[in-house]
């Protein structure tokens, strides 16, 4: 043991007629108090709000917007109240806050403030961004690739081209004697360039 969840809280209902100032205490799971104002709830968090017992055996709840036109009310009287990322984010998705409140006397609350909802338009414009630059690296490579296979292409064009000076050139359509002379004349050149 030695930790205390984050998102756990036990609850105390203070409105009995005992009570001098009907109220609603939060604290942590170790006991200690906590002001509901320094409470923030994250999305996507599951939140337990334990209502211990109360003289009075009142419950503590909360109403979540079941849909844009209906509301629901959920109340928990010892034992949890759990809100699920979902109840967050259906309760929130107007406010920034959840209010949890007597049941029967809504007059008594305690008001929890919800982490601001991330703007999807960013999410959308950083996708497009991202796609625009992948888009542009992909074409650029494509070119460079298609830049150098033209290059290599033309430098074998132009090796194919330049002529070993030791070898006779065969023309096609010349005369066979000429070429014949052309091999002979190679062929005393470079006998004689051999001798001392």
């Amino acid at each position: 043991l030695g930790y205390t969840c984050d998102n756990e809280y036990f609850v105390t209902i203070n409105a009995g007629e005992t009570s001098p100032s009907p109220s609603i205490e939060i604290q942590f799971a170790n006991g200690t108090s906590v002001d509901p104002s320094t409470i923030l709830l994250q999305r996507g968090v599951t939140y337990r709000f334990t209502v211990l017992e109360n003289e009075e055996n009142l419950g503590l709840c909360t109403s979540m917007s079941e849909s844009s036109s209906s509301m629901q009310t959920l109340c928990a009287a010892k034992g949890p109240l759990l809100l699920s990322s979902n109840d967050i984010d259906n309760a929130s998705s107007i406010s920034s806050e959840i209010v949890l409140f007597v049941e029967g006397n809504e007059g008594l609350n305690v008001t929890i403030a919800v982490e601001e909802k991330e703007d999807d338009s960013d999410d959308k414009a950083s996708l497009s961004i991202g796609a625009i630059i992948g888009i542009v690296i992909g074409s650029v490579m494509c070119l460079l690739i298609a830049v150098v296979f033209v290059r290599k292409k033309m430098q074998m064009s132009e090796a194919e081209k330049t002529v070993d000076s030791s070898q006779p050139v065969v023309h096609a359509g010349v005369s066979t004697d000429l070429n014949e002379q052309a091999c002979e004349e190679v062929a005393d050149v470079s006998t004689s360039s051999s001798d001392p």
